[in-house]
């Protein structure tokens, strides 16, 4: 993995499988050590990066880079707890 993916490259992915060109609507974040278990979300504050790691081994299948607050976020109230 290169580094935390940006919200440009998230909305240009769509398959794992390079030889696919289907659309298949939402992305899906799991890891293929582990097909179809569920995958543990941890934040870094420090980065604003989110890392996604495999529930059954730990096996870090993806990190996204948070964006500052956008507009559309402004009176919305976090559902994390407070550091």
């Amino acid at each position: 993995m290169s580094g935390p993916f940006t919200r440009k490259e998230l909305d240009t992915m769509s398959c794992s499988n390079p030889d696919c060109n289907e659309v298949h609507g939402p992305l899906q974040l799991t890891g293929n050590c582990h097909p179809g278990y569920a995958v543990h979300a941890l934040y870094d504050q420090q980065r604003g990066v989110l890392v996604l790691e495999c529930a059954a081994c730990s096996k870090t299948v993806t990190s996204l880079l948070i964006a500052g607050e956008s507009p559309s976020s402004v009176g919305h109230k976090s559902v994390l707890p407070e550091a």
